[in-house]
């Protein structure tokens, strides 16, 4: 028998869980859909891109992690205004962030494919998939840790749609 702290448990980490793979899932959709083409580039070129997507969204965990506990701490202390405040700072912080990806597109794109080291043709059609993609940059991690700190984390699927 699932006890109340078990079903507030799931409460709170499915949502979590299903906006975590959402990142992964879409890419899996993508190479889904373009292994269907006849040339093996196309599903080579959203292979990298789905690469690139996935370290900067690893890479941002941090915000999403660190919003998550501070906000669960400010909650737990009801102290409402500092819970604000952490929402407050992880918004401007994933928007400086976000601003500063679409910024620093032309250069991040560049090195992933240099470290990469694909061929010209998978090059290119990545870069394609990436200047596409790069528009959903992690805008919402800060909200996502926002939304799971304060015990909303069905929110966190909402943010990463």
């Amino acid at each position: 028998m699932i006890g109340s702290w078990d079903k507030k448990t799931w409460r709170l980490a499915g949502p979590v869980i299903l906006s975590n793979m959402s990142v992964p899932l879409l890419s899996a959709v993508d190479i889904a859909v373009v292994g269907h083409l006849p040339e093996p580039q196309f599903l080579g070129a959203v292979a990298v891109g789905a690469l690139i997507f996935s370290l900067i969204y690893h890479i941002m965990n941090f915000l999403r992690m660190g919003t998550t506990g501070l906000t669960a701490q400010a909650l737990g202390a009801q102290d409402t205004a500092v819970v604000r405040a952490w929402l407050a700072r992880a918004a401007i912080l994933s928007g400086a962030i976000s601003i500063g990806t679409l910024a620093l597109q032309t250069p991040i794109l560049w090195v992933s494919l240099h470290l990469v080291g694909a061929s010209p043709e998978v090059s290119a059609l990545a870069a394609d998939y990436f200047l596409i993609r790069v528009w959903g940059a992690p805008a919402g991690e800060g909200s996502t840790g926002g939304s799971a700190g304060n015990g909303r984390s069905e929110m966190s699927i909402i943010s990463r749609a």
